[in-house]
């Protein structure tokens, strides 16, 4: 993802959020606040968070404490610009826009964590897929989008630390004469 590539995503996310500040006044009888160009837009310290973000996410950034402590601060300030409690709170309609490709990969930057397949999450667990979407389901594994991946039927990824802390499955001990 370009620098341009990554300001139209930010630009875009400020926009739309602006604009439902608006709908919002405008429904209350709120003064309307004045409006906000794009270059207001990206002078705001949330646009500076999101910058913050996608060069983690991008890699951009060295892999140091005070970096990693940096991230995660701005990923607490995005969380609560938002409202929600932590990235974990995002609302399943946040991970299907284009802007949750920069979150996620500032917070898999900032755990040092892996995003996996499904058919690999299987694999390392040695659950079956219809178990793993189950718990995914439940509530129990997280699951973001992969908006790289073409085909949508193969692009939700979860994360390796999910999968490595699963219980284990023990085998069951049979029962004699059954």
């Amino acid at each position: 993802m370009t620098t341009n590539d990554t300001t139209e995503l930010i630009t875009a996310y400020l926009m739309t959020r602006w604009e439902a500040h608006l709908r919002q006044a405008q429904h209350f009888n709120i003064d309307r606040p004045d409006d906000r160009s794009v270059d207001d837009l990206m002078q705001t310290s949330i646009a500076g968070v999101m910058l913050q973000l996608s060069a983690a996410a991008k890699g951009e950034m060295k892999v140091t404490h005070s970096n990693t402590k940096e991230i995660e601060e701005c990923l607490k300030m995005f969380c609560a610009f938002n409202g929600w409690e932590s990235i974990k709170n995002a609302p399943p309609a946040f991970w299907s826009i284009p802007v949750s490709r920069i979150v996620i990969g500032a917070w898999v930057w900032m755990t040092r964590d892996q995003m996996i397949t499904l058919s690999e999450a299987s694999e390392i667990s040695h659950r079956p897929l219809s178990e793993l979407t189950q718990l995914i389901y439940r509530g129990k594994i997280a699951v973001f989008p992969d908006h790289s991946e073409p085909n949508p039927t193969k692009r939700n990824r979860v994360l390796l630390s999910e999968i490595k802390a699963l219980p284990t499955k023990g085998k069951r001990a049979r029962r004699r004469g059954r």
